[in-house]
């Protein structure tokens, strides 16, 4: 028989009662205190876990708060400071040492550049065969480009594709009278290069040459846009000859290192010509001298003069530029002052956890008793309290450095012990805190250092086979075998519900059977009595 079948209609008559709600009722009476009881321990396994949880994540923003100060290198912030920022500014990472320097710059990298003629046009072919070959030289190195479009837009664009083989990058400049392409190379002398086109006729500019008295030759001159100067000569053992000559820094161009020219040599001319491309500016290294010593550098960034130390430079010294690189204590402290706020928020949160008076909705009182909060908070208190290791002569424990806990449990840092710690005694606060050790291991928690202990031990209670994670299982499990109970019940309650129906809906049919007998025999006895009156 369905339980969902309502007696008093399928019968039409009966007791008049809804045996239904009658059976219902009196299966309630028996199921909502068992069902009650059971949920209520889901609830408070439910509100454990989610009290693990909220100690969890307090702890985890305690260990943050420690590794900030994990490692020797992370006291080892300074603060860096020109005299000259207009000529040299200076960057300094966590290996850099407190020091002052004197900084003298003579003469700042530059890249080389060249540039080409001008033309009326930046998209018309400058040369009748296509493609043509750029070729690009640098010491022993020398790459080719390849220019299918042959207008100053495409040669520009080719060799902005070759940058990572050359180094070079082009653009176009309009000079109000015509289209020049500009290109430069990296800074330094060492990347001082030769741009070349063979299909790209040479133009001849003019040229001289000086001799001295014996007719030997001294040095030529020429436009100051050739990029090539030819010395032609006799000779009685050689005759006629010439050779390219090489430009100097002064813009002279002189014979070339080794000189092979015949020693009998008399010059009788020069000549030169302008590419395609003409020298605007040579390639020059940096000059500079850092407390007395003379230092190159092929740009203006030198990161591998002082160590952990950045010159970035940006022009000539007017005179020596002062460099101070001093410790920034101002990082220590905000780090401490984490370290505080991190552990007063886990000691609040510890106490409405397991405060059962408290207020706090979700959280409050849910780990009332717990023994293990209770252990592991006390763990965290001995890191404020205990003599770190490796304690120091002068500084010993987190007290020596202004941290302190005060009667009520709250933890609070001293500025004025931690500047005086600091000055002076420096290296031993940085033993104390990380044992003077970088990159250490998570797993060693002696002699690991006060913020070295604190990450290690919290990290292990964190770990997913930590207590705290054995206790949220367990109660989990627990979670789990409540709802099978209430499965239980629910199948125990269905049986007892369908007995209730199908016990009343047997009542309910006796009393029908009766309640009709009563009315026929009402009606008969009625009828005998209409008959006698009759009479």
């Amino acid at each position: 028989m369905a339980i969902s079948t309502n007696f008093v209609s399928a019968l039409g008559g009966g007791s008049g009662i809804d045996i239904k709600a009658l059976a219902q009722n009196l299966v309630d009476v028996e199921k909502v205190p068992q069902e009650n009881r059971i949920n209520k321990k889901i609830k408070e396994s439910e509100s454990r876990i989610t009290g693990y949880d909220a100690l969890k994540f307090a702890l985890t923003k305690l260990k943050s708060a420690f590794q900030a100060l994990y490692d020797a290198r992370e006291f080892n912030s300074i603060s860096a400071t020109s005299s000259q920022n207009s000529a040299v500014t200076v960057n300094a990472d966590n290996s850099a040492s407190p020091a002052t320097y004197q900084v003298e710059i003579t003469q700042i990298a530059k890249p080389q550049r060249m540039q080409s003629l001008a033309y009326p046009s930046k998209t018309d072919a400058l040369s009748a065969s296509s493609p043509i070959v750029l070729r690009w030289q640098s010491g022993d190195d020398e790459f080719d480009i390849n220019v299918t479009d042959t207008s100053l837009e495409g040669i520009a664009a080719a060799i902005n594709q070759s940058k990572d083989d050359t180094g070079l990058n082009a653009r176009i400049i309009n000079t109000g009278s015509g289209f020049q392409l500009l290109v430069s190379g990296a800074t330094g002398e060492n990347h001082s290069f030769t741009l070349s086109a063979s299909a790209l006729e040479p133009i001849t500019v003019t040229s001289g040459f000086q001799s001295d008295q014996d007719g030997k030759f001294i040095k030529a001159s020429a436009d100051p846009k050739a990029n090539s100067v030819v010395l032609h000569y006799t000779s009685q053992s050689d005759g006629n000859g010439s050779m390219n000559l090489v430009r100097n820094n002064q813009g002279d161009w002189v014979l070339p290192e080794p000189n092979t020219l015949p020693a009998d040599a008399v010059p009788f001319s020069t000549s030169a010509s302008r590419g395609f491309m003409t020298l605007m500016e040579s390639a020059q290294n940096a000059l500079l001298r850092i407390d007395g010593i003379d230092v190159v550098s092929d740009t203006n960034q030198l990161s591998d003069a002082v160590d952990g130390v950045t010159f970035n430079i940006y022009s000539a010294t007017v005179s020596a530029a002062q460099i101070e690189l001093a410790r920034e204590p101002e990082k220590i402290k905000s780090a401490l002052e984490n370290i505080v706020t991190a552990y007063n928020e886990l000691a609040e949160s510890v106490k409405v956890l397991q405060d059962p008076k408290s207020k706090v909705e979700t959280y409050g009182g849910v780990l009332a008793g717990d023994t293990l909060t209770r252990r592991l908070f006390s763990q965290v208190r001995a890191f404020f309290i205990d003599d770190a290791q490796p304690a120091q002569t002068n500084i010993k424990a987190a007290r020596d450095v202004g941290l302190s806990l005060d009667r009520y449990g709250k933890l609070s840092l001293d500025t004025d012990k931690l500047n005086e710690s600091l000055a002076l005694h420096f290296d031993e606060v940085v033993k104390v805190f990380t044992a003077n050790k970088n990159d250490k291991s998570l797993y060693v928690r002696t002699n690991a250092g006060l913020a070295g202990s604190a990450v290690s031990s919290i990290d292990a209670m964190l770990r997913s086979t930590s207590l705290i994670d054995a206790q949220a299982i367990n109660e989990q499990n627990k979670i789990d075998a409540y709802k099978v109970q209430l499965e239980d019940l629910q199948i125990k309650m269905n049986a007892l519900l369908e007995r209730y129906i199908n016990q009343f809906a047997v009542m309910d049919s006796i009393v029908g059977q009766s309640n009709s007998i009563r009315n026929s025999l009402k009606n008969s006895l009625s009828g005998l009595n209409d008959n006698t009156n009759g009479f």
